[in-house]
């Protein structure tokens, strides 16, 4: 998984367009605490066909799509990435919103999730499960972006996110670029 904490100031400008554009409620919380969705022990209690739906524990809206984002794909591209088909996902994190713990492996694709976290006392992270560890990757203050590979049945890439304070999230689907 890459970590990008350097935002060109036109990719965060497209990007809060987006963010910015009218929301629905998304899903809902789970009976137990959030803090047992986003732990060990909940993911071990998962299995693929658990990760092959959505996942229905957490509290969040879904944002809107815009389709000419000049900007966002130069900045992929200088990365050796381009956008492949739809947004996989814009999202918004109220305080102690949460998205379990979860895999996208039947799209065998990268992702690139840019996130904004909001300033407070809580702070919003990307969790995730690498080589049989969990690691906990904190948001700076302000835009970063992340890029990983959601992996296969065989190494499903298993992660779940917090949102602290409040946390806003634009999902690509990329594919290396081609030209």
């Amino acid at each position: 998984m890459q970590h990008l904490t350097e935002i060109p100031e036109e990719v965060i400008l497209e990007l809060e367009e987006i963010i910015h554009a009218p929301q629905r409620p998304g899903g809902s919380a789970g009976e137990k605490p959030f803090e047992y969705y986003l732990s060990e022990e909940y993911l071990n209690t998962l299995t693929l066909v658990d990760a092959a739906s959505f996942s229905k524990l957490s509290l969040i809206m879904r944002g809107a799509y815009k389709e000419n984002l000049p900007h966002i794909s130069g900045f992929l591209k200088d990365l050796k990435y381009q956008i492949s088909g739809n947004l996989s996902g814009s999202f918004y994190y109220p305080e102690d919103g949460f998205m379990s713990w979860h895999t996208n492996f039947k799209r065998k694709d990268y992702r690139v999730y840019f996130s904004k976290r909001e300033p407070g006392e809580k702070i919003s992270y990307f969790r995730y499960k690498q080589n049989g560890e969990i690691i906990t990757s904190l948001d700076p203050e302000g835009w970063s972006a992340r890029i990983f590979n959601v992996g296969d049945e065989q190494n499903p890439f298993w992660h779940c996110v917090y949102g602290g304070s409040g946390r806003y999230s634009v999902g690509f689907r990329l594919k290396p670029f081609e030209g």
